[in-house]
């Protein structure tokens, strides 16, 4: 499981299962040994191998960022089984590649995901970075925007993306450290594993952050705020969720394995979407 949602409006909580191909459903207060109350999977749901998931209640849909397939996919609130989905976004002019964050700015229709090329080897090195389509693209459709280049600090991974859409902000978690290579093949050692040292997170000069930008951003432009640096702990960020009510932004680290919250109530202010806070 690598992609978590929740629908405040009929309190359920949405995960991506990548093995099994599905997206369950659970009830908000599950606990347990609980089953979903819905299960999304089967072979017209498209779904290859589903990482990250949203929730845009404003228009009653769930949105699935699928690197399988290099592609998103739209289905219904309420979807369950083998269903069709609404909307998939796919094909070379999208150029969409490990698609790792998927988000909804429903008060300007737009559609964000966060795209890397760790994957290359496997699908295809796409764009790196942020991708923003119109929210009811479908097929082989070129992004309107992509916030993407050195300047913005994104190297390697771009992960998971959430959007303040009151106040017109994008966050990404940019997990720039890769040093983490499948060194089995089911129950077998790769070869290439038999000598080669694994790497250390600690001796990169890319440490990973956490990025805002601004909706109205494209190109090679910096982040308008940054987390990073030693005091944050941060090293390979992941997981994101905002809580804008309490200032907070909350961080998870696959290196550090831990979770990390941040109280900055500057980039919550009315007005901080202005490009003159770079």
């Amino acid at each position: 499981m690598h992609g978590i949602a929740y629908n405040a409006i009929d309190d359920e909580i949405i995960v991506t299962n990548p093995v099994a191909a599905a997206i369950l459903v659970f009830r908000g207060g599950a606990q347990g040994a609980e089953p979903p109350v819905r299960i999304i999977q089967g072979a017209r749901t498209k779904l290859a191998y589903p990482h990250s998931v949203n929730v845009d209640v404003k228009n009653r849909e769930i949105i699935v960022g699928d690197p399988g397939g290099r592609k998103i996919l739209v289905f219904p609130l309420g979807a369950n089984g083998d269903v069709a989905p609404l909307r998939v976004l796919q094909g070379p002019k999208t150029t969409l590649g490990y698609v790792v964050g998927i988000a909804v700015d429903p008060e300007r229709d737009l559609l964000i995901a966060s795209s890397s090329s760790i994957r290359a080897t496997f699908e295809g090195a796409g764009n790196r970075g942020l991708l923003f389509f119109n929210r009811t693209d479908s097929g082989n459709v070129a992004p309107r925007s992509v916030i993407s280049g050195p300047k913005t600090g994104i190297f390697e991974g771009a992960w998971q993306v959430q959007v303040d859409s009151a106040r017109g902000l994008i966050f990404m978690s940019v997990g720039n450290v890769i040093n983490y290579r499948p060194r089995y093949a089911l129950d077998k050692l790769r070869d290439w594993a038999k000598t080669a040292e694994i790497r250390s997170p600690w001796g990169s000069d890319r440490l990973g952050f956490v990025g805002v930008w601004g909706v109205d951003d494209n190109g090679d432009v910096a982040p308008r705020f940054a987390i990073k640096g030693p005091v944050s702990n941060l090293v390979h960020p992941a997981g994101l969720a905002l809580n804008p009510p309490q200032n907070e932004i909350i961080v998870t680290d696959s290196v550090r394995n831990s979770t990390m919250v941040y109280s900055i109530p500057g980039i919550f202010k009315s007005g901080a979407a202005t490009s003159k806070n770079r």
